[in-house]
């Protein structure tokens, strides 16, 4: 790690970090003569200049689901099992008298409740998990 090096000003709270135009180039190559160093800079406390940096945020989410994505990319993930899809598939073919001899409400009343069921399951994890991101992202 490259160590960082107080500026002028020292009871400021201003430190840099030398980023690019070490003495010597990438990989132990010579640096070209109009190489300059770079320098990060950070003011200690001084949060109007580091927001003003545009730096990315720390925070963390783990959350699958937003508001807004939730029913969507909920039914996507559970179509993706196949016994899922197998029975949306005998409630499609129910559908037709020809071909099925039974109600085919028979076939869509356990589906739609598994999927509720699981819906409900899965939504409660996000929430747990978007409170712990909230705690995370909070403390100091």
């Amino acid at each position: 790690p490259i160590p960082c090096v107080p500026c002028q000003s020292q009871t400021s709270g201003q430190y840099q970090r030398r980023v690019h135009g070490l003495e010597r180039g990438y990989f132990g190559k010579q640096a070209d003569e109009d190489t300059t160093a770079t320098f990060l800079t950070i003011k200690l406390n001084d949060d109007p200049f580091n927001e003003a940096q545009n730096w990315p945020s720390n925070v963390i989410t783990t959350t699958k689901y937003s508001i807004l994505t939730f029913l969507p990319v909920n039914l996507f993930e559970q179509l993706r099992r196949l016994a899922n899809i197998y029975f949306l598939v005998v409630i499609i073919l129910s559908l037709f008298p020809e071909i099925a001899p039974f109600n085919p409400w028979t076939s869509i009343g356990p589906l739609l409740l598994i999927l509720a069921v699981t819906a409900l399951k899965d939504g409660i994890e996000d929430y747990a998990r978007h409170k712990d991101d909230e705690r995370v992202n909070t403390s100091a």
